[in-house]
């Protein structure tokens, strides 16, 4: 054999060899890109499962706050409890109450938007039942708020006149 078919062997072989191992590498490129996907797949599978996992032990955590907010949320067939609440609040303080009017805001929008209705409660009795009831009344575990409240004297009894805003949401 002479030098040039030995160089052309080796230089064949070189090249076998190159190709082989590229083909190697690129085979274990492609088994760690499987692996990666598989991975990633089981990481996305056990985050889903851990994050809802996450979210019903929040829940749960705060049931009973949940429950609150959903009962201070009104709807319109709501609307009775608070008027017989009112009342009822008034009545445990001595005072004489009474509902002088309903002003249900409905506006032109959609029915899926929160209404305001606005409540005249009247109350006659001593001061300091006055004014607690307008105190209580802001208490109450419902979106409420006294727009405004009038208190006088005639003779020897105190009234009070409120404007009390409740804010109603759609049925649940």
């Amino acid at each position: 054999m002479n030098a040039l078919t030995r160089i052309i062997i080796v230089g064949v072989m070189i090249i076998a060899f190159g190709g082989g191992l590229y083909y190697e590498l690129s085979s274990i490129s492609n088994i760690r890109d499987d692996v990666t996907e598989a991975n990633i797949a089981i990481q996305e599978k056990t985050g889903s499962d851990s994050r809802t996992k996450s979210i019903l032990a929040l829940q749960e955590n705060y049931k009973d706050d949940l429950v609150v907010i959903n009962d201070s949320v009104l709807n319109k067939t709501e609307l009775v409890s608070v008027l017989e609440e009112l009342e009822k609040t008034g009545r445990n303080l001595g005072l004489k109450t009474s509902i002088s009017s309903i002003t249900d805001e409905a506006t032109k929008t959609a029915s899926s938007t929160a209404q305001t209705v606005r409540i005249t409660v009247n109350t006659e009795g001593v001061w300091s039942s006055n004014l607690a009831f307008v105190r209580l009344i802001e208490n109450l575990p419902y979106k409420i708020s006294v727009e405004r409240a009038d208190l006088s004297k005639a003779e020897e009894i105190w009234k009070t006149s409120a404007i009390i805003k409740v804010t109603t949401y759609p049925e649940k």
